[in-house]
């Protein structure tokens, strides 16, 4: 193996041979300058020729000494000596030229002629070199060796990295010796610029120049060096120690500035960030007007001697072990009520007592059963804490996230990073954790414990475990379940229902007296005014969300004209239960209404994730295809929140509405919970239209949002790859019927033609499938290496059988088709889908059914498609299934992997060659 030095050395050599060459070519050369440093303003071609032959007698003395044999002759020193090589047959070129220049300057002396030809001795001046060379060449020969040394340069800092991270092996800190010799690599090359620079026409024009340090790991070559960097760094076995930022940097080093630190720690706390992070927190509503204050009264109230709540600023102040619990019934105002507690200016004050001289960071979390995984989970929790700590005090970043860190460090430069899996979040989370106490204090808040998909125990023991450490205050709201009553009902706390009488008499008694209607009946009729605002907040039984349900609903009959008597009727007809409550909401829907109320539930229902108002429009409008969303302006789009609210408002009265992230959910918690019983869904389902189908509305409506999401994203190749997994979900369950299936081809045609517009200007490796085919960068953006794919690749790996039933007709057979090379095979696709969605380990919105997949690879071996075929990894499907199955540790993989197996196996599956292994 080649040492670093040596390797060093011979890039050194090309770098100056290279910038010399490009010198003499350059239009804007006037000051001759040989390798040695002395300037002339005139220079002989003799002259030239030495130097040019010292510089490449250099490189050839440095590679001669390079160790030979197949024991030292890694590909990266091959790629060393071959480039020494390239770099001799263009000094040849260049000795060839100068030889007759020489020559002709030769034979116009003797016969006399100064004309026409260049003298052996050049005056220079601004291109002489060029113009005399220009003689001998012509202008695209120039251009092309101008280009060419341009590569040879590139080619060798490739090359030389490369010696360099397989130098690092013999270290067991890779990433720390790695580090060290790109730094020694960064400043010989900055060495050689400056030399450069010093001369009177000024610094050099070379892209490469300038910014070593950023862009030589970014070529496809060097693909290698990250992803072995990133296995080393992420090994759960070895955890990386902490790397100060300028720690051991001798004199010379490549020192990094604080504005690239800060810009390091901003992208790893970013990385953090998930679509849905604040969603919940925005569409909670805030607390009405002189509501809620009681909260931060030193003495609570009394009923009968006895204090109706725990001291929640004695709570703030003091040093406990107890996590204060706020509960009530559902709709009883918790989240507004914590909302609340988290925007107050008093609630830092308080928590500084506690805090004394620590620095105190205050962090929250409001689950959401409603929302995205990571609103509704364990490692969202702690993925959300960490964003918000390391957010409010980003010197942490090195500790916590030392692997992250130790990447940006060694390669000196924001690369991409592997996502983040659960058992990286925890181990960062330990470290945050034992922070507190010794030098920082945390206040936590998580609003909806009850509203986790986990089991309560589970979420209970993670608040224990965050409880026990030292530094830690944390304040948690739920309903009144048993386990969170067995786990808190000794410690301080509250309940809603017994506090909030006297906010909802305040509330409907505002609500009523903004409207004109009431305010002209109480004039007459004050006594019964009074009772119809006591009789509301009494029937409520504590339930603000039903106090507010029913004074929406009330001034809209006092905007009608009903009279006192006809709204006390209404009032004492209502139902005191909330889930009654809405079937009667549902039932005042008008009956013109009814189908547009249904679809509008179902496809809301249907999505993935946050779904946007703008996609739901899109979906509800069944807008054309050619719809230019970019043409939508911030104005436009105003008006469009506008038409959305009015028509959640009417069709589903407000079951549904906007929240103010621009995305739509259900009103309330209860409101889901009432909606999804088995009775109120069927009945919502029976008035849809023949056909309608949710999912192609929405597949619609997400790849007419493609080109908006690929300008509003700048992650790899400009695809917004979250988008279009999502988008091949909503395929993979569109129904599989005739009316059905002209519909979805098109559609997603239109989708392949979108991203590789979007793409194109992206991919421009030549020379790899990524140059091709937009769905090979899949993987990429995840910071894996690129797999070839294709579209119809994408259609078997989520099981799109009415597209792929479309595209490969009976008579169409698998060996007939053209193949691709170096693509993953559709049956390769099917059968193991994408990364992760098809691990039941794996939490994933996009996972297929077994029973699907198992439908899909029946239906390509029906079209010929072979089990025998060769994965890109080198193994024939069948074997890779059988591996599989042995080793899965899950009885429902175990059982799919078996089933697959099983139809491979079956008699009459014919093979196919192995290099046929994808198609047009």
């Amino acid at each position: 193996m080649i040492d670093p030095m040596s390797a060093l050395s011979i890039a050194a050599g090309v770098v100056q041979f290279v910038d010399f060459g490009k010198n003499l070519l350059s239009a804007s050369y006037e000051i001759y300058r040989s390798p040695s440093g002395e300037t002339s303003e005139e220079v002989e071609l003799s002259t030239i020729a030495k130097d040019l032959t010292a510089l490449i007698t250099q490189i050839k003395d440095r590679a001669g000494k390079l160790p030979r044999g197949e024991a030292h002759n890694t590909a990266a020193q091959y790629q060393l000596v071959k480039i020494s090589e390239e770099c001799e047959e263009i000094f040849t070129q260049f000795q060839e030229a100068l030889n007759q220049l020489e020559k002709r300057d030769s034979l116009s002396g003797r016969e006399g002629k100064q004309k026409e030809h260049p003298k052996s001795r050049l005056k220079m001046a601004r291109g002489s070199i060029r113009r005399a060379l220009g003689s001998v060449w012509n202008a695209p020969k120039t251009d092309s060796m101008i280009k060419k040394l341009e590569k040879t340069k590139g080619r060798m800092m490739t090359a030389t990295l490369l010696c360099l991270w397989d130098e690092s092996k013999r270290s067991e800190q890779r990433d720390i010796k790695f580090s060290e010799r790109l730094d020694d690599m960064i400043a010989m090359l900055r060495r050689l610029e400056e030399r450069v620079d010093r001369t009177p026409r000024g610094p050099t024009n070379d892209p490469q120049s300038k910014s070593y340090n950023r862009s030589m790991l970014g070529v496809p070559e060097t693909i290698r060096i990250h992803e072995e960097l990133v296995d080393c760094l992420w090994n759960q076995q070895q955890r990386p120690g902490q790397r100060n930022w300028n720690e051991g940097e001798p004199e010379g080093r490549t020192g990094l500035s604080e504005k690239i630190k800060n810009s390091f720690q901003k992208a790893i706390v970013n990385s953090l960030v998930f679509e849905t992070i604040q969603g919940r927190e925005e569409a909670i509503p805030k607390a009405f007007e002189r509501t809620y204050s009681w909260i931060f009264e030193r003495e609570p109230g009394e009923l009968d001697g006895k204090q109706l709540w725990s001291s929640f600023p004695d709570w703030l102040e003091n040093c406990t072990d107890q996590p204060y619990w706020i509960t009530g019934k559902p709709g009883s105002g918790k989240s507004t009520l914590m909302k609340y507690i988290l925007q107050h200016r008093l609630l830092k004050p308080h928590l500084q007592k506690w805090a004394e001289n620590f620095a105190l960071l205050i962090t929250s979390y409001y689950a959401w059963v409603a929302g995205s995984d990571l609103q509704k989970s364990c490692e969202g929790l702690v993925r959300t804490l960490l964003y918000q700590v390391l957010q409010l005090n980003p010197s942490l970043v090195p500790e916590v996230a030392p692997r992250r860190w130790s990447l940006f460090l060694t390669l000196r430069s924001i690369t991409k990073m592997p996502p983040w899996q659960r058992w990286e979040l925890e181990e960062s989370f330990e470290v945050l954790l034992s922070k507190c106490g010794t030098t920082m204090r945390l206040a936590l808040f998580i609003d909806g414990l009850d509203e986790f998909e986990s089991p309560p125990l589970q979420v209970l023991e993670l608040i224990q475990h965050i409880n026990d450490r030292n530094g830690i205050k944390v304040c948690v709201a739920s309903r009144q379940w048993t386990e969170f009553n067995d786990a808190f009902n000794l410690n301080p706390m509250l309940r809603m229902q017994e506090l909030t009488t006297a906010d909802m008499a305040h509330f409907v008694g505002v609500k009523f007296e903004g409207n004109r209607g009431f305010l002209e009946l109480k004039t007459i009729f004050p006594a019964e005014a009074a009772r119809l605002v006591g009789d509301v907040v009494r029937k409520s039984d504590g339930v603000f969300l039903w106090v507010s349900l029913v004074v929406k609903s009330l001034l809209e009959a006092l905007t009608e004209g009903d009279g006192l008597v006809e709204l006390q009727e209404t009032v004492d007809q209502l139902p005191i239960d909330i889930a009654q409550l809405y079937d009667a909401i549902l039932s005042r829907i008008s009956s013109r209404n009814v189908t547009a109320s249904s679809k509008l539930l179902v496809t809301f229902k249907a999505a993935v994730g946050p779904l946007s108002y703008l996609t739901l429009w899109l979906a509800d409008e069944k807008q054309s295809l050619n719809c230019d969303i970019n043409s939508l302006f911030s104005h436009a789009r105003s008006g469009l929140v506008d038409i959305m609210k009015r028509r959640l408002d009417s069709k589903t009265r407000g079951i549904l509405e906007i929240s103010p992230d621009g995305t739509v959910n259900y009103l309330h918690r209860t409101a889901r919970d009432w909606a999804l019983q088995p009775s109120v869904w069927e009945g919502i389902c029976s008035t849809l239209p023949e056909g309608f189908d949710p999912y192609l509305l929405l597949l619609r409506a997400e790849t007419i949002r493609l080109p908006e999401k690929a300008n509003l994203r700048s992650n790899s190749m400009g695809l917004s790859w979250d988008i279009l997994n999502k988008s091949m979900w909503y395929a993979s369950q569109v129904g599989d019927s005739p009316a059905n299936a002209s519909e979805l081809v098109r559609v997603l045609n239109k989708m392949n033609s979108e991203a590789s517009d979007i793409a194109a200007p992206y991919l421009q490796l030549e020379g790899t499938v990524m140059s091709l085919y937009w769905p090979s960068t899949q993987e990429a953006t995840q910071g894996i290496r690129a797999r070839g794919n294709t579209f119809l690749g994408l259609m078997s790996q989520f099981c799109v059988l009415p597209y792929l039933k479309v595209k490969l007709e009976p008579e169409q057979k698998a060996n007939k088709l053209k193949p691709r090379k170096n693509c993953t095979s559709l049956l390769e696709n099917a059968v193991f889908g994408y990364p992760g969605i098809n691990d039941p380990s794996v939490s994933s919105s996009y996972r297929i059914s077994s029973s699907q997949r198992l439908e899909t690879v029946s239906f390509l071996l029906e079209r010929g498609f072979s089990p025998k075929e060769v994965m890109l990894n080198g193994n024939a499907i069948i074997n890779e299934v059988r591996k599989r199955r042995e080793e899965e540790r899950y009885s429902e993989s175990r059982e799919y992997w078996a089933e697959v197996e099983e139809l491979l196996e079956m008699p009459g599956i014919s093979g196919r060659p192995k290099d046929t292994n994808q198609i047009e």
